[in-house]
């Protein structure tokens, strides 16, 4: 019995650690992603490791910590990934010159750009424009090593409850 009990407590330290180090939960604080994320939602997200983030799509939903205040974090969808070329003229979003349709957008598109992502690098925005909140037209690109998540579920309020994206 006390081999199973050891055996236990070792597949258990084992999870409980990959839980710790790939998996948290974030709370949103901003209406900056309404409609999708409202302020109070509490979010799981994955930790995106070197091939991981390679491999997420634009329109995923990332968390990542503000690049010039670092206990901030802050909740954005990527638009572009490493090698895309971003622009924004005229209210405009293109992507290596072709126009992104953004359903999920509210609001007009300010500010005006021309940006090469280069290896590693996000290009993030916020969905609701009709508040004041800082995204990659004011801070620039994001950079996936500087710890990264992957929004993949929301689990308050009960009401929205559900998986994110995908």
């Amino acid at each position: 019995m006390s081999r199973l009990r050891l055996f236990l407590t070792a597949v258990s330290a084992t999870v409980v650690g990959f839980l710790a180090r790939y998996v948290a939960r974030f709370e949103a604080v901003d209406a900056s992603m309404a409609p999708t994320i409202r302020a109070g939602d509490y979010l799981v997200a994955t930790r995106l490791t070197g091939s991981s983030s390679r491999s997420v799509p634009p329109s995923t939903l990332v968390v990542f910590p503000h690049p010039t205040e670092a206990d901030m974090l802050l909740v954005k969808r990527v638009v572009a990934v490493a090698g895309d070329t971003v622009g924004i003229h005229g209210g405009r979003l293109s992507v290596n010159q072709t126009a992104l349709a953004q359903p999920w957008a509210q609001g007009a598109l300010a500010g005006k750009g021309d940006w090469k992502l280069g290896k590693g690098q996000m290009f993030v925005l916020s969905d609701n424009r009709t508040v004041d909140t800082a995204d990659s037209r004011t801070f620039g690109p994001i950079d996936t090593r500087s710890g990264v998540w992957r929004v993949r579920f929301r689990y308050w309020p009960i009401s929205r409850i559900g998986a994110i994206g995908d």
